[in-house]
């Protein structure tokens, strides 16, 4: 499922979060940041955002050293998220790779 928004992911985090449901993995992978939740049989649904306003933008990340050098992503600290995006953190600064991690 895809968000508009950083923040429709972060509150659909923190509402799960809230409720005992944590994501088994969270992946910044360039284009995408991305939550995955499995239920108890192990089935996953992937929550995640665009990290580029524009499909130029993402191409152009797709051709990137960035992008051949870590095709996969990194690991996301969805709670250092939260706390940047309650901090008003703007979310193209949010989306970055890197800027997912604890401060």
């Amino acid at each position: 499922f895809t968000y508009d928004k950083i923040g429709g992911l972060l509150s659909t985090y923190q509402r799960l979060r809230d409720n005992g449901i944590a994501p088994v993995h969270t992946l910044n992978h360039g284009p995408t940041t991305s939550f995955y939740y499995a239920d108890p049989n192990s089935i996953y649904i992937e929550l995640q955002v665009d990290n580029f306003p524009t499909l130029g933008e993402c191409s152009d990340y797709f051709r990137s050293s960035a992008f051949a050098a870590n095709f996969v992503g990194e690991v996301v600290d969805p709670e250092a998220l939260l706390k940047k995006w309650n901090d008003k953190v703007p979310d193209f600064d949010l989306l970055r790779p890197g800027n997912s991690l604890p401060a």
